[in-house]
């Protein structure tokens, strides 16, 4: 399982023994999701990857959050990876608060672009209602950008203290703790430095590589 919230739920679910189960985390490639000094950090910009049409990805709660900070942060823009269905629920409600032109939607993005986006983002809002895992927490933390994230099911786990928390379906609660990164930039980079540590020790496809050919050498040992 890719995480042991996960983990916890598939016990749950299915009914699995928990010593069925063992905790290998996903990756990310480094060599790809990276800081880039090359790269200038844009202020008053956030970044999220949220599927629209999703619930579960909490997109809804996001843009409320952000209809929050436009109040305080008149210049702030949000980059959102993805595209809310013409005529949807989300397309309504982002008519329906008036930051449309706040707003740039990316679909159909190449590797380099995101990456591009996370590097230059002042910080990066995760506002799932549950992950596993929870790839945009740790691409966004690799490209060292302070991230906000939700407790939504693996979240808290994966974040840890390397970024700022909030109770999932609570817009004013993400709005807060974007609040305190986009105020003061030597919060910024204390989180995007925690981040970085955080993926290198926890989060790298060598690491999962390693403990995967461990476990394996585990089954292989007692089968025998």
């Amino acid at each position: 399982s890719v995480s042991q919230n996960a983990k916890q739920d598939i016990q749950k679910d299915f009914g699995i023994k928990e010593s069925k189960i063992r905790v290998i985390y996903n990756g990310v490639d480094q060599s790809v999701f990276h800081k880039s000094l090359e790269v200038p950090k844009l202020q008053n910009r956030i970044i999220s990857v949220a599927s629209a049409d999703e619930p579960l990805k909490g997109a809804r709660y996001l843009i409320q959050a952000f209809h929050l900070l436009t109040n305080d942060y008149p210049s702030l823009r949000l980059d959102f990876i993805g595209s809310p269905k013409i005529g949807g629920d989300l397309d309504k409600l982002i008519d329906a608060l008036g930051v449309r032109n706040k707003i740039d939607f990316h679909a159909k993005l190449s590797i380099e672009k995101m990456v591009s986006l996370y590097q230059r983002a002042t910080i990066a809002i995760v506002p799932s209602d549950y992950e596993g895992f929870g790839f945009p927490a740790v691409e966004a933390m690799a490209c060292g950008t302070p991230v906000v994230s939700t407790l939504g099911g693996s979240l808290r786990e994966i974040v840890g203290e390397a970024g700022l928390l909030a109770p999932i379906r609570d817009p004013k609660a993400l709005a807060n703790q974007a609040r305190k990164l986009l105020s003061n930039v030597e919060t910024q980079n204390a989180f995007s430095a925690e981040g970085l540590d955080r993926v290198r020790e926890n989060f790298t496809w060598e690491k999962t590589a390693t403990r995967l050919d461990t476990y394996y050498k585990e089954i292989l040992a007692n089968s025998s």
